[in-house]
């Protein structure tokens, strides 16, 4: 899988990244023109990863007074539309822990990272990607509702750099912790270092077109049954 810098559909902001642009130039239409067709505004669900260093791990679980579970090499999060691997840029898996929603990766301070997103999805998703107080695209103010990367159905997306707003080109990707605990108690986790944030937003089209079973009774109305796309996934 090609990193999303490499992909075609994406924003020519990060398309001439590696041409040294002075600049990003981004879509000026709003979300619901842009070319995919969001479900709604407001995404459909938003997953935190937290960098820590590997001895302030502990301290970050009892700040956040929940139940800590070992994650795997893959982490389904959120409401199980996406699936989480980081690793660094040689491949070794960086191991996390679940808790309270949010995944907390102990790491080294300066590492190249790879994050991959996987879409569990029948659909396309758009996700709207930021690390470290920044957009992932424009290398600006973190938002859930700027234009994302296209993820296709059961597809996955490999994220190795972003964009830096001040040497208009793109970065390696690095491990940066959050300093302290108390960065956990903001409104908005994203605006901080060491956060990486993905928010979801669905393809437009949610449900398969109805179809009609035949009744048993000549004498009663067909009823229409709608199929989901997914399968149900239950969140803790």
């Amino acid at each position: 899988m090609l990193s999303f810098f490499l992909r075609p559909v994406l924003s020519a902001a990060v398309v001439c990244a590696f041409a040294s642009c002075t600049s990003p130039r981004l879509p000026t239409v709003p979300p619901a023109e842009v070319d995919f067709p969001r479900a709604s505004e407001a995404p459909v669900t938003t997953v935190h990863v937290m960098l820590v260093k590997p001895e302030m791990l502990s301290a970050f679980l009892a700040a956040k007074q929940d139940v800590p579970r070992a994650a795997g090499r893959w982490w389904r999060a959120g409401d199980g539309s996406v699936s989480l691997h980081v690793s660094t840029a040689k491949g070794r898996t960086l191991r996390g822990v679940e808790c309270g929603g949010v995944l907390f990766v102990p790491g080294q301070p300066g590492e190249p990272i790879h994050v991959q997103v996987h879409n569990e999805r029948d659909l396309p998703i758009e996700a709207v990607i930021s690390a470290h107080h920044a957009d992932l695209l424009d290398g600006v103010a973190p938002s859930t509702i700027k234009p994302g990367v296209r993820i296709d159905a059961h597809t996955t997306e490999k994220i190795s750099a972003q964009f830096d707003a001040k040497s208009g080109q793109a970065v390696p990707l690095t491990f940066q912790p959050v300093a302290i605990t108390d960065g956990l108690f903001r409104s908005d986790l994203a605006w901080q270092t060491g956060v990486i944030r993905i928010a979801v937003h669905p393809a437009k089209t949610w449900l398969k077109p109805l179809r009609f079973i035949p009744p048993a009774d000549p004498r009663s109305a067909p009823l229409p049954i709608t199929q989901r796309t997914s399968l149900p996934y239950e969140y803790r």
